[in-house]
């Protein structure tokens, strides 16, 4: 796999807590659930998904490797690092993506790009504010190599139980090409306007795992 840049960047953090009016605290009318799909074969179009927000890491448009839905209030955040290594970008996906509405980079016609991060314990983390709306993420990854990944997503909005998926690298994903396996994780969540999502993908294992891109609907 092929090694091209290195990028650190950061993530806000939310806690739980109860949501208050007129001094009364209320029911929690939050949900959040996962679900896991195969990444499909064929091109993935973040504008269509994303008709609310999308990222895609790992298209280098330097000093950037990170192109965005051109929005004034985005809802996903930018990254943070989870344990001690860098992340790299690679050109290899055997899943393209493309855009029309993104910054810097205007429109892609089709980018192989993603990132990556080697070794145990270490990962990638975002959040995902929400808005009082019900609405669906999507986060397009992969792993390689002897990689135990695991999702955690846990929600600010009390009473929200949290979500975790430990993936199976034999079961969850077909392998593609260069021996990537990729998988869309589907979370369809509700909390109030200024509540938010934590995302945690982290590897357990030896091998990396990869991310490349995520859309709210």
């Amino acid at each position: 796999m092929k090694r091209f840049a290195m990028l650190a960047v950061m993530l806000a953090t939310t806690s739980s807590g109860m949501v208050a009016q007129s001094g009364q605290p209320r029911a929690s009318a939050g949900r959040l659930t996962l679900t896991l799909e195969p990444l499909p074969p064929t091109l993935v179009d973040l504008s269509a998904q994303g008709k609310a927000d999308w990222v895609h890491w790992g298209y280098v448009a330097l000093p950037r490797v990170v192109n965005r839905k051109a929005t004034p209030s985005p809802l996903v955040s930018e990254l943070t690092r989870i344990g001690t290594m860098p992340f790299h970008t690679f050109e290899n996906n055997p899943a393209p993506y493309a855009w029309q509405d993104g910054a810097p980079v205007a429109v892609m016609a089709s980018s192989n790009s993603g990132l990556f991060v080697d070794g145990r314990d270490n990962g990638f983390g975002f959040s995902v504010l929400a808005d009082g709306k019900p609405r669906v993420l999507r986060m397009y990854a992969g792993y390689w190599g002897a990689a135990q990944p695991v999702l955690e997503i846990s929600s600010s909005e009390a009473g929200v139980a949290p979500v975790r998926r430990v993936i199976d690298p034999a079961k969850d994903a077909p392998k593609g090409a260069h021996d990537i396996y990729n998988v869309t994780f589907v979370v369809r969540y509700e909390a109030a306007a200024g509540q938010a999502l934590t995302v945690r993908w982290i590897n357990t294992g030896r091998g990396n795992i990869q991310l490349h891109a995520a859309t709210v609907e």
